[in-house]
């Protein structure tokens, strides 16, 4: 993603800093430091998705961004494609 989009590259890189506590799937945008254009930006990209008041990012980003789960173990890809799916209408 880097390559081919640099503006998220660039999100991504900045995130790569984030102490490890922080670094947690789902969370809030605050604690993350994205901004509401950097949100935006992310969610058109398929780098990032809502659901309720909490963010989620898809599991390869979460690799490359070393990304753990809340709570530990995977993040929950079925339920997660399955809000995608439900969003978009699909």
């Amino acid at each position: 993603m880097e390559l081919e989009n640099a503006p998220v590259g660039k999100l991504f890189r900045d995130r790569r800093d984030l102490p490890d506590e922080v670094r947690k799937v789902p969370f809030a945008l605050e604690s993350v430091q994205l901004e509401p254009a950097d949100t935006r930006l992310l969610e058109a990209s398929g780098a990032l998705f809502r659901e309720n008041d909490r963010y989620w990012i898809p599991e390869i980003y979460c690799h490359g961004l070393k990304f753990g789960v809340s709570g530990g173990g995977r993040p929950r890809v079925v339920p997660i494609t399955k809000l995608i799916r439900d969003r978009d209408g699909a």
